[in-house]
């Protein structure tokens, strides 16, 4: 009977390590597939952005775009015009002794580079002229030089104790040409600033022996920044990190990819493998004619992948009501055989093996000029720098608030120099935010102006802001010793530039507690309109959308949307409380936040019918008054991506539908606030209910009817308008059919 027992007891414990070792392996098998599925995400977002940067340097291949960054180039310069030498040389109580910013000569250069950083395609490193001249290495003759050319300056110093830079270079300007055939822009003197000089020849006190070397600027106007000195190779420790194919985030399937679903097909002979792979690797490349990709057979059923998030059922349910669509599962998420593919983000989409004219996807590779803070700010910014404001339909002047982006020290410098009403109030936007969140309202800018300058107190290359701190031991004394050391080696009585750009480091004071302490650098600041239009007391604004069916040609489509309204009445009080959010931020994640918003959900959102009958029954605002806005709001979107256009990427089957986001001030004057990719398709309320699912099925109807059969967009384009069947959208720009 023992024996028995003990051979129960024996097999219920081997039971049991059987048991947990499945679960072992369950558990195994699934820690397995989620990074699997992190890593090809992950790779997806790194092949994504590789594809970016091939997409700019195709553009650095035309004329027009070189010509077009020489100027640019040139013109930021410009913006640097006033910026002082070095705070050292300026006493205290003399006006430059505390200015926002000091540059010298080659910290001019590094700073308008990283300015244009995203037109270059690269960033200089923090090293000085000497580090220049070797990574601009085109020699040109004087005759040859075109206005954004360079010129280095190698000398031998008086002093005899300083040692010399590599190539012994102490000097670079910018070159101009101007009246004189001689003029140049740059940093020359100690107590000089930024400026014009009418001839890059003069006579300095430090040095003799000038030689003049003329650098042509195209190599960085074709994206290559890189030493051509075996001497001096310039380690760059900013360079981006690679993976190899060693690496656990390479892709050794990337192409097996295609391969891979065609063995889901019937077999095929050799020679048919062979021409298919050669037709892979002209997809990967782009370099393929209209009618060789159109492939897609009527009698096929056509595939569609939705990604997961946004109210993706919305999206399936779509297709699951049209014949000859199926819906792919998620294990298609990195598959390139589908038709249709439709997904939150741009990362998500292999844009290297999309084939244009055969597959559709909901999004355009750089729609980023459009939707991020930093991306709109610029592009209203640099569209109009170059027109001429009477020829335009509208300015931003008259619909964008008063923006500076807080890392482009050109931006920097206007924002801090120019003169503010000390009762406005200012909103601060992360760049890379979303969803309200990070947003910070300033209401004491005067303040906050001098906090800004206050908490800069060294910058560390052209893009990182870092605070020298000797408060809780963060810097040890002896670093700061090495510092000011460096600095006094470095700042000698010529144009010589220290790893540090020139800031101060011989007073590193613990650093006071701020108001605005805490903030990040990296962010837009935007004058708050303080008198918005308001329904029952509240702020709103308007969430409506502009659809680019078609890029090529373009396609521009207007659906008005719905009013976001604030759960809390609007005021000025306290606006820096963090419990004023939902009385003046509009976005509906911060709403959802709310503590009464189950109970009052209906009240966050409005159908346009209902502003229309509030705004004419409350403000007498007839709908003439009403048209007037929504003609101006159109105008708005129209302008915004009439600006971005001649940058975006143009190709057949790929779409993009905008949230827009509208405040209305109480005279019923429309502001831009942003624009957004991928905007929300949630319907919690019954007003949501109303508007989204109409108008997501009717962008897809569009969609799809402009890309029919691909061989005639435009026909198809012309057969849409006629119709008249695009309701609830309506057409706002259709380019030529020339």
């Amino acid at each position: 009977m023992a024996d028995t027992n003990l051979e129960k007891e024996i097999l219920k414990v081997e039971q049991n390590n059987d048991n947990q070792e499945d679960l072992n392996d369950a558990s195994k098998k699934s820690l397995q597939e989620s990074f699997q599925k992190f890593r090809k995400e992950r790779y997806e977002k790194m092949k994504h952005a590789k594809y970016l940067k091939a997409k700019k340097q195709d553009e650095r291949r035309t004329a027009e775009f070189k010509e077009a960054l020489r100027q640019k180039f040139i013109d930021q310069c410009k913006k640097y015009f006033g910026v002082p030498y070095h705070r050292k040389y300026w006493t205290e109580g003399e006006s430059h002794h505390n200015a926002p910013l000091y540059l010298d000569c080659c910290g001019l250069i590094r700073q308008v580079v990283y300015d244009l950083r995203e037109d270059f395609g690269f960033t200089l490193g923090r090293w000085n002229q000497a580090y220049q001249f070797d990574v601009c290495p085109k020699e040109v003759k004087f005759e040859e030089m075109k206005p954004g050319d360079l010129i280095f300056y190698s000398g031998t110093y008086y002093n005899e104790k300083l040692k010399p830079f590599p190539h012994k270079m102490v000097h670079v300007e910018v070159f101009t040409g101007g009246e004189t055939g001689e003029q140049t822009i740059g940093a020359r003197w100690q107590k000089g600033f930024v400026q014009y000089h009418d001839s890059y020849k003069f006579v300095s006190k430090n040095y003799y022996d000038i030689q003049f070397y003329y650098r042509s600027l195209d190599p960085w106007l074709d994206g290559i920044c890189q030493s051509c000195c075996k001497e001096h190779p310039w380690r760059d420790d900013r360079d981006l990190w690679v993976p190899d194919k060693f690496s656990v985030f390479s892709d050794p399937t990337l192409e097996e990819n295609e391969d891979a679903d065609q063995k889901e097909e019937i077999d095929e002979n050799q020679e048919d493998k062979e021409n298919r792979q050669v037709q892979q690797a002209a997809n990967q490349l782009a370099k393929f004619s209209l009618k060789q990709s159109i492939k897609t057979k009527k009698d096929e059923s056509k595939y569609v992948f939705v990604g997961k998030g946004n109210n993706d059922n919305l999206i399936r349910k779509y297709f699951s009501n049209i014949p000859g669509y199926t819906l792919l599962d998620a294990s298609k998420a990195f598959s390139n055989k589908y038709f249709f593919k439709w997904v939150q983000t741009t990362s998500e989409i292999d844009f290297f093996s999309f084939k244009e004219a055969t597959q559709i996807v909901n999004h355009i590779p750089n729609i980023n000029i459009f939707t991020s803070k930093v991306g709109l700010v610029n592009l209203l910014k640099s569209y109009e720098e170059h027109k001429n404001i009477a020829d335009l339909e509208i300015s931003s002047k008259d619909f964008f608030p008063e923006s500076y982006q807080l890392d482009m020290m050109s931006d920097e410098i206007a924002f801090l120099t120019q003169e503010t009403d000390p009762n406005s109030i200012w909103i601060l936007k992360p760049h890379n935010n979303n969803m309200g969140r990070g947003i910070i309202m300033i209401g004491d800018i005067v303040t906050f102006k001098r906090e800004f300058v206050e908490t800069k107190k060294y910058k560390l290359g052209e893009y990182t802001t870092a605070y020298l701190i000797k408060k809780d031991n963060s810097i040890e004394d002896n670093q700061i010793e090495q510092l000011q050391k460096n600095s006094i080696q470095n700042d000698s009585k010529d144009q010589q530039s220290s790893s540090l750009d020139n800031q101060e480091t011989n007073k590193v004071q613990e650093q006071p507690k701020f108001k605005y302490d805490g903030i990040s650098h990296h962010s837009i600041i935007q004058k708050y309109i303080k008198e918005p239009l308001l329904l029952n007391k509240r702020k709103f604004d308007i969430r409506c959308y502009g659809l680019i069916a078609s890029t090529k040609p373009l396609l521009l489509l207007f659906n008005k949307g719905y009013a976001r309204v604030c759960l809390q009445e609007y005021s000025l009080e306290d606006v820096e409380s963090k419990n004023n959010k939902y009385c003046h931020l509009t976005n509906n994640a911060i709403q959802k936040s709310h503590k009464d918003f189950k109970a009052h959900k209906e009240d966050s959102i409005w159908t346009i019918e209902k502003l229309s009958e509030y705004v004419e029954k409350v403000y007498q605002f007839g709908q003439e008054k009403q048209n007037e806005m929504w003609n101006q709001i159109k105008k708005i979107i129209r302008h915004v991506v009439l600006a971005g256009y001649p940058k975006l990427e143009k190709k057949v089957g790929q779409y993009e539908l905008l949230g827009v986001d509208i405040l209305i001030d109480q005279n019923l004057k429309p502001y831009l606030l942003e624009v957004n990719t991928n905007p929300a398709l949630f319907v919690d309320t019954t007003s949501q209910e109303k508007v989204i699912p109409q108008m997501m099925h009717k962008a897809l109807d569009i969609v799809l009817a402009v890309n029919e059969g691909f061989e005639n967009i435009k026909q198809n384009i012309e057969e849409l308008t006629n119709k008249q069947e695009i309701h609830p959208f309506e057409i706002i720009y259709q380019q030529s059919q020339e």
